[in-house]
């Protein structure tokens, strides 16, 4: 028995009928909900009841039987659950330390009112049109094919919450109670839009904002207390470094996958004199000649810089500056020597 076009409801004056419910053969007096076509009632002994399109047609009104089915089970019932809904945000501190903030809800049963089935919208048809709580919702049943991105632009642009059911696990030869219990509580559902959770989202993206501000700003007044400065305005205040070999630069942007997060990096590699102080640890023997170091520096530098033959003596200007979550210098600008 091929599913593709063999079910177990069909119309009968104007009602959906099961095949249980009529006589075996073209007594039926029965036709497709699909596509209107005569039925036959194949009843026997040996394989499962089922209609049959009667002139061998109908092959895929398996599916528009089962869309259709789903559709009405809406407005007979008027009931319909709602997906478990879990919103989830995040943002980055200086340190690079990720934070983050959740809005949780709850799925539930809703009862419907006003069901209208494909009641015409602006510039889309939704398969069910209905309020729920007093406000006004869409419902749309996927059995195939998912909602088309030109069908969800739309639907943003009317402000209206669509609420997606999958029934494509199902079929038109189940009983009906199984596909009640599908549409309303057991199939995979989705919000494919709902404007109040738009609004949560931006909500919880300037929660987390200010939230990590406010940490940012702890992480600044640590670091200065640490390096015995008063501001964030003395961390930040330029010096001149001595005269520096240069050797060349490197500005570079992109996406790391390791990371999960853009990066965006502009360095001079520098030849600097070997340091000749010790510390409390250790003292300095002997030393001599240059080790090479990276230096950051702002990118709007990189037209002057591309005028440059390397190596070169250069005097840098430097100032701290906060790079992945620490205190770093940063050339902001520079003088051949």
């Amino acid at each position: 028995m091929n599913e593709l076009n063999t079910m177990a409801y069909g119309l009968k004056d104007e009602n959906v009928v099961y095949i249980d419910e009529v006589q075996r053969g073209l007594e039926c007096e029965a036709k497709c909900i699909s596509c209107g076509g005569a039925l036959i009632a194949k009843k026997g002994d040996v394989k499962v009841h089922h209609f049959a399109h009667h002139n061998g047609d109908g092959e895929s009104c398996n599916e528009s039987v089962l869309h259709q089915l789903s559709k009405q089970i809406i407005e007979w019932e008027c009931l319909v659950s709602t997906p478990n809904l879990e919103i989830n945000v995040e943002g980055y501190d200086i340190s690079d330390q990720v934070h983050k903030k959740s809005h949780i809800e709850e799925s539930k049963v809703l009862t419907v009112e006003s069901v209208s089935l494909e009641l015409a919208s602006i510039g889309f048809i939704p398969d069910v049109t209905c309020n729920a709580l007093g406000k006004k919702l869409y419902i749309e049943i996927v059995v195939s094919n998912d909602v088309s991105e030109e069908k969800l632009e739309k639907v943003k642009l009317d402000g209206t919450p669509m609420l997606v059911i999958d029934m494509s696990d199902y079929s038109a030869m189940d009983t009906l109670d199984t596909l009640k219990q599908g549409v309303i509580y057991d199939a995979p559902r989705y919000w494919a839009y709902h404007p109040d959770h738009e609004a949560m989202k931006v909500h919880l993206e300037n929660d987390l904002r200010f939230e990590v501000s406010i940490l940012d700003e702890k992480i600044i007044s640590v670091v200065s207390n640490k390096l015995g400065l008063v501001s964030k305005s003395e961390l930040l205040k330029p010096k001149t470094n001595s005269e520096l070999i240069v050797l060349g630069y490197n500005s570079a942007y992109g996406y790391s996958k390791k990371n999960n997060r853009d990066f965006d990096f502009s360095t001079l590699l520098v030849a600097k004199p070997i340091q000749s102080t010790g510390s409390s640890n250790y003292t300095i023997r002997s030393c001599g000649g240059y080790e090479l170091t990276q230096i950051a520096f702002n990118e709007e530098l990189i037209p002057e810089l591309e005028k440059l033959r390397f190596p070169c003596l250069l005097e840098l200007d430097v100032s701290g500056s906060f790079l992945g979550g620490r205190v770093q210098s940063m050339v902001t600008n520079f003088k051949v020597v």
